[in-house]
Order: structure tokens, then sequence, then C-alpha cells
């Protein structure tokens, strides 16, 4: 689109981005990961509504106004995408405790798990493994035999959350003592999955 916002028209709209700059990154991310499995989830509720021969004809408008805004790209600025790493990571440098992540994110493994989008960005990229093989790989290549799959496949559907992952930039420096550039780096890693 032409930029609507007066000015030189060479230069064009390239959409709505979410940033955040480290916790802000984290929470930003994590925000578009669940934004793309509700996306998902409306998806499939309305192909189910439709027969297959109109599949083609779902109201992508209709789900805007449930979503609201759609994102077109994102752009992590030294993030703590794994919040149980992070925890590690600051018990190491001692100020565990005094951290505001430990309260904002829960105070068990189990909690910060669920407010990590690293590991939902790996059950998403999973899940997209499961559609098109039928079958979930563990980090050593086998098959997972523990992997939810009829759990996932019935939420989800054949319409997978990471196929619609926007354009993703991550930028972090390398000597960054507060969020260690590995945060980023194994981020990167699971996306390039």
């Amino acid at each position: 689109k032409n930029n609507t916002r007066g000015g030189d028209d060479t230069n064009e709209w390239l959409g709505n981005s979410i940033i955040g700059h480290s916790s802000g990154a984290h929470i930003a991310f994590l925000m578009l990961l669940k934004h793309l499995c509700l996306k998902s989830k409306l998806i499939k509720s309305q192909r189910n509504k439709l027969k297959e021969k109109e599949i083609s004809k779902i109201d992508m408008s209709s789900l805007s106004s449930i979503l609201g805004i759609d994102f077109d790209s994102f752009v992590g600025l030294s993030g703590p995408y794994d919040i149980s790493h992070h925890f590690d990571y600051e018990a190491g440098r001692g100020v565990e405790e005094i951290s505001p992540m430990k309260p904002a994110c829960g105070h068990s493994r189990e909690d910060f798990h669920v407010a990590s989008p690293a590991i939902l960005l790996t059950k998403l990229i999973a899940m997209n493994d499961i559609l098109e093989e039928g079958t979930v790989q563990n980090d050593d290549g086998k098959n997972d035999d523990n992997a939810d799959v009829d759990s996932l496949l019935q939420q989800y559907g054949s319409c997978c959350p990471s196929m619609f992952l926007p354009r993703i930039l991550m930028v972090h420096g390398m000597e960054d003592g507060t969020v260690p550039f590995t945060a980023t780096s194994e981020a990167a890693r699971i996306l390039r999955s």
C-alpha cells in the first residue's frame, strides 16, 4: 500500500510491527505466539463450519475483528525468551530473588515454561512437524513417543500456528551482562529448525 500519512509516495507501508527490548521482547514475542495460536484455532473453527469445497471462503476480515491487530513483523532486542534458563543465569549472578522476573513469570519451573516464548515456539514447530510428517522428533532426531500428538491435532487441526509467523528480527549484544546473548541465539536456532 502507498503511504497514507502524506509525504513521499515511494515509501511503502510495511505493516504492523511489534517491537520489544529485554523483558518487553519476552512479553511481545509471547503475545505474538499466543495471538498466532488463537488465529489458528479460529481458522480451524471456521473450517469445521464450512464444507471442504468452501474452505477458500474463510472470511479473514471477520477474524481481524476478533483478533485485533495482525502483526506483519516482530523485532526483539536482547530478550530473555526462555525464562527457566534466564532464572538460572540470574541465580548465577546472585540476583534471582531481587529480580522482578520471578514474581512476574511465576515461582516454579512449570510456570517459567508456560511464560517462555521459546518453549511455546518449540511446541508450535513440533506441531508443524506432526502435520507434515505425522511424528514429533526430539533433539536427537528420534521420534518422541511422549509427545501428545492427538491433543495437538485435536486443538489445531491442520492449521498450525507456526504457519502464520511474521518476519522476525532478533538482535542481541554479545557483551550484554543482563541477558546473555545465548538467549537470542537459542530462540533463533529454534526458529530456523
